[in-house]
């Protein structure tokens, strides 16, 4: 029953809709003067991205908020970014309002200590993204028929029930389906009685830790092997789970300080993997420096800028010129490693052509 439910969640998110909802967006920034980006950074890195993310699988269109066509319009979506300046964290709660009185709710947290100005524009990016798959994910399991999703109408569930519900919050969260998850643990929360109070605060610190600390340590398992950028980019994704956690847990001391020397470890691993980049780049511009050097053997003098570009294009076609100056025995060129994001210069002068990272 359970891999009927799972397919039919997968059939659902990938059909295409004839008639999506159509709905409105508004946003509100509550911050008590504190900006860690502009207004305008915010809502493109939260709120764009949210967007983008909410309406990819074409389940819903936004549409602008004209007062004389509301009534044709199926809904609202509401992004609400809180700010809480002497913790140095960013909320995004996504409340979708539909017209038929069902309302879908989604949050993410985020601790934004000691972030640089990049670092806090990923986050902002992060909290809109993860924010809308949430909803998306809620919406998808209700519409898909699992009956542990369907609104309670006030009724709340035997604990057998609920026991049931809470085990398979867990199997899928092992299974790596961490948001369908979610779904279900907030399910547990929503339906418990005073009764069944252990299960709801079960439900509650799995939210809280025990499901972000699961994706994070599988990921982190995954990056002992692999691709240089493809563990990177893991590791972002470790760093901001790690900083979930601490928005979440600013009552829990241990909690806190454990996730601070997690972000340490983490900070200390992509340290090495620059390192490594670095080391990556340099070997592939190795080869571009020796059809250089054959290049100036052959010809006896450097081409003009566009011939440089069209042979640089025609060797190595992931790098890109940046600048180039010459005359006929001296050279200065820098090129970009698409691949790697790095700059590479090259001169050639009485020593030949050296190379540097720049």
């Amino acid at each position: 029953m359970r891999n009927l439910f799972i397919f039919a969640l997968c059939f659902f998110s990938i059909t295409t809709y004839a008639k999506p909802y159509i709905v409105t967006s508004e946003t509100t920034i509550s911050n008590g003067n504190w900006y860690p980006l502009s207004v305008l950074e915010m809502k493109a890195a939260a709120v764009d991205t949210a967007l983008s993310e909410f309406t990819s699988s074409g389940r819903f269109e936004i549409v602008r908020d004209d007062k004389s066509l509301r009534q044709q319009n199926d809904g609202e979506v509401q992004f609400d970014i809180s700010l809480i300046g002497p913790a140095e964290i960013v909320k995004l709660t996504v409340t979708l309002h539909l017209n038929s009185n069902v309302t879908y709710v989604s949050s993410v947290s985020m601790d934004i200590h000691g972030m640089d100005y990049q670092g806090i524009y990923n986050a902002f990016e992060y909290v809109g993204t993860e924010a809308a798959k949430r909803l998306n994910t809620k919406i998808a399991m209700l519409q898909a028929g699992d009956k542990h999703s369907e609104p309670n109408n006030g009724h709340k569930k035997p604990s057998s029930e609920l026991v049931s519900i809470f085990n398979q919050a867990q199997q899928l969260k092992r299974e790596g389906n961490s948001h369908e998850a979610r779904v279900l643990f907030e399910k547990v929360i929503e339906v418990s009685v005073e009764a069944d109070r252990e299960w709801s605060e079960m439900a509650t610190d799995e939210l809280r830790y025990g499901l972000p600390i699961f994706e994070a340590d599988n990921l982190m398992l995954d990056n002992k092997m692999g691709d240089i950028l493809l563990v990177r980019k893991k590791m972002e994704t470790v760093a901001l789970l790690y900083r979930q956690i601490l928005a979440d847990n600013t009552d829990q001391p241990l909690r806190v300080v454990e996730m601070n020397k997690r972000l340490d470890g983490v900070s200390i691993t992509r340290k090495a993997l620059v390192n490594a980049l670095r080391a990556s780049t340099l070997s592939r511009a190795a080869s571009l420096r020796i059809m250089l050097e054959a290049y100036y053997m052959d010809e006896g003098e450097w081409p003009d800028q566009a011939t440089m570009t069209q042979q640089i294009h025609n060797w190595m076609p992931d790098f890109d010129v940046v600048s180039y100056q010459s005359d006929k025995d001296e050279m200065e060129l820098v090129v970009r490693d698409i691949k790697y994001g790095a700059n590479i210069q090259f001169f050639d002068g009485m020593q030949g052509i050296t190379m540097k990272l720049k």
